[in-house]
């Protein structure tokens, strides 16, 4: 039990590192964020599985004594880390707003440059001044 508990808390540590770096970042570079939060997404999966593990440990044994100082530090960090994800929330929203604004901008530029064809007038080809 204390080789999970000193695993996760070592994994809380390099998600706070994680987060920092994330906090740091321009976020309008999104490929540099995107490898943070790549990153973050895989330690997360592994921060998940040993949870789960010391959580069927604590239910079948229960707290002792030993595990207690492990047990307390891992819930600083984790609350540590749920503080961090707050102050980071807006940023990010904000962020992925404006993504999704130049995205909207592009998406309708294909539109409308999707009416002309090569070798166009510019007139568009479902009108015919023809008879």
């Amino acid at each position: 039990m204390e080789e999970l508990l000193q695993a996760s808390i070592a994994s809380c540590r390099q998600m706070l590192c994680l987060l920092d770096e994330l906090a740091k970042l321009d976020l309008e570079r999104p490929q540099a964020a995107h490898n943070v939060q790549e990153r973050l997404a895989v330690l997360r999966l592994g921060m998940e599985e040993t949870d789960d593990r010391i959580m069927t440990l604590l239910k079948e044994q229960g707290i002792t004594e030993s595990w207690k100082p492990l047990l307390l530090q891992r819930q600083a960090l984790q609350s540590e880390i749920i503080e961090r994800n707050r102050e980071l929330a807006p940023r990010l929203s904000a962020t992925m707003a404006l993504l999704q604004a130049e995205l909207d901008d592009l998406r309708r530029g294909r539109r409308v440059m999707a009416g002309y064809a090569p070798g166009s007038t510019g007139r568009s080809r479902g009108f015919s001044s023809r008879g």
